[in-house]
Order: structure tokens, then sequence, then C-alpha cells
């Protein structure tokens, strides 16, 4: 339960960082950012393996962004064909 706590915790940070800053970042900035932030957010909740876990946390945060984006969009789509 910790790891999936953890990988929307990473979510959320990467998502706040991503609204602050003034452009668009590149995808693999975004990776490197959500996989660094992923074992340091193991270190802080104490886990027993860090390599898997910290791998893990990254897996389910980047899981978590796509599944967020796809209903994001398939959301705009349908506004959109809506209003036609």
């Amino acid at each position: 339960m910790s790891l999936v706590i953890a990988s929307l915790a990473v979510y959320k940070v990467l998502q706040l960082i991503d609204s602050l800053l003034p452009k668009e970042a590149m995808p693999w900035v975004k990776i490197l950012a959500s996989i660094a932030l992923s074992y340091i957010s193991c270190f802080a909740i104490d886990t027993d393996n860090i390599l898997v876990d910290g791998a893990a946390i990254a897996a389910l945060s980047g899981t978590v962004h796509s599944a967020l984006r796809l209903l994001t969009l398939s959301g705009d789509a349908a506004h959109r064909k809506s209003l036609r």
C-alpha cells in the first residue's frame, strides 16, 4: 500500500513541477525526474529492497499518468463531439 501512495505522490509532485515551469519540459526529462523522485521516495518510506521498489513506484506513477491522460483526452474528444 505504501508503494501505491508513494507512486501517487510522485505523480502529483511531477504534475506540480510541470505546471510551475514556464514551458513544457521534454519527455525524457520528465521520465528521469520520475525515476529520481521514485528512488527518493523509497528512502523516505524506508523500503526493504530499494532497487525493485523504486522501479515499481516509477512504473506505477507512469501508469497513473498514462491512464489519467487517456481519460482526459477521451473526455475532451467527447466534449468536442457533443458541441458539433
